[in-house]
């Protein structure tokens, strides 16, 4: 008697706690394969909390690359265009941008999709249906995006950035080096700062934009590193 009741009350504490999870991560069947995603299967069947994708590229947190609700298949991307659920979504940019947006906006697109399953869950309507397809969609593609193209962008951004770094670097210390070994000749180190002028601007502006990129890289993959919070409901 005793153990029924001990188990009793771990069963509720565990239903309690569980109920507060914000990260909670649902095993559920899409077209017979097994999916993982961050709220209930759509046939009401709980089937515990799973782990997620194991290997995320960019060290980037699993919840974030769960499957959204409803996403009909996985989408396909390339360098011009996504497909997802029949549609084309052609972008005309250039890929390090096209994975900036990506990690920027995914965020936003998970807010999107879970404010529409959550209302077309309480309240089931075809716009409501469509409206979280959409944004399943959109969070997949995303993902697909951020997947596919993050570490070959990341390792450019920041190849490009040291590179940028050690030109002006060269430049700057050029006259400098001159002044040292040449000091009683003036003329000679004034000409040097003269004729390395524009080349030393254009190097200054080069690195400037080049640590930009590269610190606006980092601060969304710092975003993308920690956990997504979930509401569950």
């Amino acid at each position: 008697m005793l153990n029924k009741n001990l188990k009793n009350l771990l069963f509720f504490v565990f239903i309690l706690f569980s109920g507060h999870l914000k990260a909670a991560v649902y095993s559920c069947d899409v077209d017979g394969k097994k999916v993982y995603q961050d709220i209930p299967c759509t046939d009401g069947k709980y089937l515990g909390a799973v782990k997620g994708p194991k290997q995320i590229v960019g060290g980037f947190h699993k919840t974030w690359f769960l499957r959204p609700a409803m996403l009909p298949s996985r989408p396909t991307c390339n360098q011009t265009a996504c497909l997802c659920d029949g549609k084309k979504y052609p972008y005309k940019t250039d890929e390090w941008l096209l994975v900036m947006n990506a990690m920027a906006g995914l965020p936003s697109s998970w807010n999107m999709h879970q404010s529409y399953a959550e209302r077309q869950k309480k309240h089931d309507s075809d716009a409501l249906r469509e409206g979280t397809i959409k944004y399943a969609c959109d969070v997949a593609m995303k993902q697909e995006i951020v997947r596919k193209f993050y570490d070959q962008v990341a390792n450019k951004i920041t190849a490009d950035s040291q590179s940028a770094e050690e030109a002006f670097e060269k430049l700057d210390k050029k006259c400098d080096k001159l002044s040292k070994t040449s000091s009683d000749d003036a003329e000679a180190i004034i000409n040097c700062y003269n004729g390395t002028r524009v080349s030393r601007n254009k190097a200054l502006r080069s690195k400037k934009r080049k640590s930009s990129d590269y610190k606006y890289l980092m601060s969304q993959a710092e975003i993308l590193k920690k956990a997504r919070e979930i509401e569950q409901w």
